[in-house]
């Protein structure tokens, strides 16, 4: 009975506004995760992490959204030329690339064109994970969020690891977006600690009863997922040999 309440109470406010327009824009900051700095420092890893880590700590990102659809991507900042090439390929590596969510269509599209050099998109399945929702609460940015934890595998040459993430999201703002390719909780996610870097709101602004539009990315071509991973198999083969 305790379990149905809370899960009521989670829900109430979504159930309340559901129908609603709503749209909104976030900034996140960024920070890096002190288990990844422990394992880049007990490994002895190649300096280039360090300084993606660097970059890290001074990067934005911005999430846009409405009811059906958002768009995540990186926050334009001036550079030298003797550091964009490093700093744009490490937002990239923190952000994992402009994302475009819709919803209607249940799919993503993740701009990776830095890897096959002209403007395409990889699209995929918005992620089935499974979010187990906890009593856990924090205030940010104003608004009362609700911790949510999931196991993320990442398969690579090394193997396959399991990765907890945890995302504070918040039911007042009832859409399913969040940093990143991370979605389907009933709340903005205000808050994301991924296997690297956490997220963390820094600016939002909320527009109730108003629909912004997000403009669909040009995507001069698209990938299936499945073709990506392929292809990325292919080129760590070509590497191992």
């Amino acid at each position: 009975m305790r379990v149905f309440k809370f899960i009521f109470f989670i829900f109430l406010p979504l159930n309340l506004v559901v129908s609603q327009n709503i749209s909104g824009r976030v900034t996140y900051g960024v920070s890096v995760n002190k288990e990844y700095e422990k394992h880049l420092e007990d490994n002895k890893t190649n300096s280039i992490f360090q300084d993606v880590n660097a970059i890290a700590e001074n990067s934005h990102f911005i999430l846009e959204f409405n009811n059906n659809a958002s768009y995540f991507f990186e926050e334009e900042v001036l550079l030298s030329d003797h550091t964009s090439s490093l700093s744009n390929a490490s937002r990239k590596i923190i952000g994992g690339g402009n994302i475009y969510t819709n919803l209607k269509e249940e799919s993503i599209y993740i701009d990776k064109s830095n890897l096959y050099g002209e403007k395409i998109f990889i699209k995929r399945s918005i992620d089935s994970l499974l979010w187990k929702i906890t009593n856990s609460t924090k205030t940010i940015s104003g608004y009362k969020c609700y911790k949510a934890v999931t196991i993320k595998t990442v398969k690579n040459p090394k193997g396959n690891f399991d990765f907890e993430i945890e995302a504070w999201f918040s039911p007042v703002i009832p859409v399913k977006f969040g940093p990143k390719h991370y979605s389907n909780l009933p709340g903005l996610i205000l808050e994301l600690k991924d296997s690297h870097y956490t997220f963390t709101t820094e600016a939002i602004k909320v527009l109730n009863n108003k629909q912004i539009k997000i403009n669909r990315p040009a995507m001069k071509k698209i990938i299936n997922d499945s073709i990506h991973r392929m292809n990325t198999s292919k080129m760590i083969n070509v590497l191992k040999n």
